[in-house]
């Protein structure tokens, strides 16, 4: 049986822009990991083929190729995954759809022709789906009475990607999270009991990433990795130790609750790990709203003071902000504005409210008829198209939407965010160490972890190119980038690492000021040149 493995193309959003990163060289940012984890679950004597329409369309050798083609995607991805579907069938080819989308939307991809369809996660369908494929069944809606056990989930395919095309590599060491906000599809997909892969395997599988020669960014996708912190506390004790047995190959970023601010001893943990980067959903400044959303962990403590807590001890911050919530007042977009400036935080991932299929937002909307038809991924994705029916005007919200974005991605404004948030950052483990061992080291000495030997000449002079000499900003730029040579040099790595997103972030605005502008959405502020 030969089986074409198929992730959908993207549309451009906050999460798919490292393609857009100048200078990187990569076609995209991650690698399909729920396809790579179906694939280690196939009979091994099985073909398998691999194409992320990220890196590359479909050819007309892969339809060749294949006996049966399987399509698994996410909800961003739904246009591109129903075409596919329909294409293949055209072909007359067997297929297979799952992820995210077809366990949330399973009758929309059923509609669109495929002929067997995986709600759920794998692990326990494996004999059923394999039956229905070598049968070429079609009709077929498989669906696990009980969630698998992630000890069951195997070692993904990685030996199916060319490395070279991504930005950063995959890794989930749990699924789940113990928090029940209510516009958040973690829970009616993975459930609020983390399960989580035993450590050995967690780190059998950064040795084979190793092995097969990958060094860099790693993404630990996980939930919540802190859902379960005695399991967190017990595998990152395990991944130091393997990390400087290997050289500290990897840098990892990781998805976490706000509440880590409250657990040191964590965040230290995680730094020392080779973390450090967190991905934190702050949703909203506005204390009611949060209640109201069933975010109750997000006001235990002052917002502003958890995240400079947490940058304080060494992790950079992605914070994640919603605009559309229930209980939202006017000027909501320059609230997070003024938080985002103040708190000093550079990444701010600014979303639209979707109602997700499954979500207790989506049944209470749908219950009082104000959920709309998914139409136009990429407009929801850039914030200028609503599936919801807010409490407040819908053209004031995707207003102050557009507004925040372009403000917040102001290149003189995201650099005057990103130089605080590294400035607040203590030096790295490494400096720190360095600083005891040689206390009258002068300043500027103290770049470490390889320093800047990541660059290569061609990509250095591009960003010295870009920031330095044909940026607005390039006052601003090298004024920074001496300051913390001086001040807080371990910290310059990461500096440039912001710095280089810049262009894609600001280029994303532009992207939503300008589809605002043809559908007719008043903007608050005329768009920057």
């Amino acid at each position: 049986m030969r089986v074409l493995l198929v992730a959908p193309k993207f549309p451009i959003s906050f999460y798919s822009l490292g393609e857009f990163f100048p200078g990187l060289g990569r076609k995209t940012t991650n690698p399909p990991l729920g396809l790579l984890t179906v694939a280690a679950l196939l009979p091994a004597d099985w073909e398998l083929r691999l194409v992320d329409e990220n890196v590359r369309p479909l050819a007309q050798d892969d339809y060749d190729f294949a006996d049966t083609v399987w399509i698994g995607a996410m909800l961003p991805q739904r246009e591109s995954a129903l075409e596919l579907v329909r294409e293949a069938k055209a072909r007359g080819r067997h297929v297979v759809g799952g992820g995210p989308f077809a366990s949330s939307v399973p009758q929309e991809m059923i509609e669109a022709g495929c002929d067997v369809l995986v709600r759920g996660e794998a692990e326990n369908q494996v004999p059923e789906l394999v039956e229905a494929v070598l049968a070429r069944r079609t009709g077929v809606l498989l669906e696990a009475g009980v969630r698998p056990s992630m000890t069951t989930s195997p070692m993904p395919r990685y030996d199916l990607i060319d490395f070279a095309n991504y930005y950063s590599m995959s890794l989930q060491t749990t699924r789940g999270c113990p928090h029940n906000c209510e516009f958040c599809d973690v829970v009616n997909l993975n459930g609020r009991a983390p399960r989580s892969k035993t450590c050995d395997q967690v780190i059998a599988e950064l040795s084979a990433l190793f092995d097969l020669g990958w060094r860099g960014h790693v993404f630990l996708c996980d939930d919540n990795i802190i859902g379960d912190q005695k399991y967190a506390r017990e595998l990152l004790g395990r991944m130091v130790h393997w990390s400087k047995d290997h050289g500290e190959p990897f840098q990892f970023t990781a998805q976490a609750s706000i509440d880590l601010a409250r657990h040191k001893d964590l965040i230290d943990m995680l730094t020392e790990a080779n973390v450090g980067e967190v991905f934190i959903g702050i949703e909203t400044p506005d204390e009611d709203v949060l209640r109201k959303a069933n975010k109750s962990n997000n006001v235990r403590n002052p917002l502003a003071e958890s995240l400079r807590f947490i940058v304080q001890n060494g992790l950079l911050v992605q914070g994640s902000f919603i605009i559309g919530l229930d209980g939202e007042r006017p000027g909501a977009g320059q609230r997070v504005i003024d938080f985002a400036q103040r708190a000093g935080l550079p990444q701010v991932m600014l979303n639209m409210l979707t109602a997700l299929p499954g979500t207790m937002l989506w049944h209470r909307y749908k219950k009082d008829d104000r959920v709309l038809p998914f139409e136009n991924t990429q407009d929801m994705l850039l914030g200028v198209r609503m599936n919801t029916i807010p409490d407040r005007p819908t053209q004031e919200v995707i207003a102050e939407y557009v507004d925040a974005i372009a403000y917040l991605y102001s290149p003189t404004r995201y650099m005057k965010r990103v130089f605080d948030h590294i400035m607040l950052m203590r030096p790295t483990r490494t400096a720190l160490a360095l600083q005891q061992v040689l206390p009258t080291v002068g300043k500027g000495q103290l770049v470490t972890g390889g320093g800047l030997k990541w660059l290569d000449v061609r990509v250095g002079l591009a960003f010295f190119w870009r920031h330095g000499i044909k940026a607005r900003h390039r006052g601003q730029f090298w004024l920074q980038i001496v300051t913390i040579w001086r001040k807080n040099p371990s910290r310059l790595l990461s500096y440039i690492m912001l710095c280089i997103k810049c262009e894609a972030f600001s280029g994303f605005a532009k992207m939503a000021q300008a589809r605002a502008l043809e559908l007719g959405v008043p903007l608050l502020r005329v768009p920057e040149a």
